[in-house]
């Protein structure tokens, strides 16, 4: 990988289509046929690909969407990214920590105000105490909440909330 990328992606195919036979489904076969047969998975050879062939670089200190409609793979794309989910085929080399937005209000705490969220978070995501404290102000001004960024999320509105998802992404 080029030193100035950090992200790069060649070749990345998804394939879901695993499939398993419920637990309930399952007790219920092996009763029918008097067999103690076995809970079962396995991919199908016609399973959709969720991405097909994605190559992607990203550069150090760029910053980069995904859009498109429904089932078009932003979602898969990103967990891949995190290594949430794996690959099917294909290399990704990723350079430094990425937080993908998969779920924009993910790991917020509806009791723990919007500071304490920020310090959390940015906790989580590998941040010495001194990084945070150092970039909370910042935080404080992009996200707008005034007053409110020191009170209970659970009192913030769906906007406010959106606000405060975007500030710790």
């Amino acid at each position: 990988m080029k030193s100035n990328t950090s992200i790069n992606i060649k070749g990345l195919w998804k394939r879901y289509g695993i499939s398993f036979m419920p637990y309930a489904k399952h007790a219920i076969n092996c009763v029918r046929t008097g067999s103690p047969g076995k809970l079962f998975a396995h991919a199908h050879d016609d399973s959709p690909y969720a991405l097909r062939d994605v190559n992607l670089e990203v550069h150090k200190g760029e910053m980069f969407g995904i859009i498109g409609p429904n089932g078009a793979g932003k979602s898969t794309l990103l967990k891949v990214l995190a290594g949430v989910t794996p690959v099917t085929k294909g290399t990704i080399e990723v350079c430094g920590r990425p937080f993908p937005m998969i779920e924009l209000n993910a790991g917020i705490h509806r009791e723990l105000t919007g500071r304490e969220n920020v310090r959390l978070l940015g906790a989580i995501m590998g941040l010495s105490r001194r990084e945070i404290e150092d970039k909370i102000g910042d935080m404080e001004k992009f996200c707008e909440l005034g007053r409110w960024f020191d009170r209970p999320v659970r009192m913030y509105s769906s906007g406010m909330l959106a606000r405060l998802g975007f500030t710790v992404a």
